[in-house]
């Protein structure tokens, strides 16, 4: 962010816990859909899975900060490419590894790695090393959106904000068509739902949304996009996503325009949530396979079974995620500042 003066450490605490959600999601409820615990969960974080909402919601509005900063379509690019590639890299390595070696079931052929290095997998059907992958090719979808709105004249701000209110008026004239069923799901409406991304597009343009409501409290189209937003949210996606969206939309729209900020005790409280944002990136990439594998042979092999036993992949994971932030995503962001 700009400053930090500036800097909503709020959004840190939001995207931590967020982290730690999905976590413990994969680890709980998905590995007993996928594989199955010898002993059931009593306890499962099901729900978990809708805080990817919560970062599809902070990449749009994070985006759109920058987006008031003198940035051009060469440094947006080098930004975003910096940013997710070289972790994503070593993150693809790494998952490789651990299951080629330790869980064949989930390793992948040379030609998926391959075609997975460019991230666009998902774009071309290509299975991905890791499933938690999928969120990828939305994020670069936004960021595509993005880059070609930089490449307009005129206020890149202004661009950002009406080009996403267009945006989402088709999305809501595609979901209400579906909706009411006055259109089937043919090859055309298909195609269109993917370019507008129809189901994902509601948190990424939220998030613009209550930006601009931050920037400029009575900006009435805000507050009506941001509406629409949570209606496109229940037609199309879980509830407990379209849930997730509204949540962290008031959330961070109410920590936004507050006037004072949080004491000291309250902040030191909070510093683990802020930890787990800086390693997000890694963290979600990393976590997933990797930690099903501890698990698999937790119970397998050792015997260890039982919701207690979760803390020793998820140690683990933020271990990895933490050393690969602090020696490739850190030393890499130095480099592009002092290149600057």
């Amino acid at each position: 962010m700009a400053g930090k003066s500036n800097k909503m450490v709020e959004l840190d605490w939001i995207r931590g816990l967020s982290a730690l959600l999905i976590v413990l999601y994969h680890y709980t409820a998905r590995y007993q859909e996928v594989i199955g615990h010898i002993i059931e969960y009593p306890i499962t974080i099901s729900w978990g899975c809708s805080a990817v909402n919560v970062f599809f919601f902070l990449t749009g509005f994070l985006t759109a900060h920058t987006m008031n900063q003198r940035i051009t379509p060469p440094i947006f690019l080098r930004k975003r490419i910096t940013r997710l590639y070289p972790t994503y890299w070593v993150c693809i390595i790494i998952t490789t590894i651990v299951t080629t070696f330790f869980f064949k079931l989930y390793a992948p052929s040379s030609s998926t790695v391959l075609i997975n290095v460019t991230m666009f997998q998902g774009f071309l059907g290509v299975r991905n090393v890791d499933g938690v992958y999928w969120t990828l090719q939305y994020e670069l979808h936004f960021y595509i959106f993005v880059l070609a709105v930089l490449f307009l004249k005129g206020n890149k701000y202004s661009n950002l904000r009406l080009l996403s209110l267009i945006w989402l008026s088709i999305a809501m004239l595609l979901a209400g068509l579906l909706t009411l069923h006055f259109s089937d799901c043919g090859h055309i409406t298909i195609l269109i739902g993917k370019a507008i991304m129809l189901k994902y597009c509601p948190p990424f343009i939220g998030g613009v949304l209550v930006h601009s409501l931050k920037q400029q409290k009575s900006d009435f189209w805000a507050y009506l996009g941001l509406a629409i937003c949570f209606v496109v949210s229940f037609l199309v996606q879980p509830f407990d996503y379209f849930l997730a969206f509204v949540a962290v939309s008031f959330l961070v729209l109410i920590l936004s325009l507050r006037k004072s900020d949080f004491n000291a005790l309250l902040k030191q409280i909070f510093i683990p949530f802020s930890f787990l944002a800086k390693i997000s990136y890694p963290l979600f990439l990393l976590h997933q396979y990797i930690g099903w594998t501890i698990i698999y042979y937790m119970e397998h092999k050792y015997n260890m079974i039982g919701e207690i036993w979760v803390f020793i992949p998820i140690i683990f994971v933020i271990f990895l995620a933490g050393i690969i932030h602090f020696y490739v995503e850190q030393p890499l962001l130095k480099i592009f500042k002092r290149d600057k």
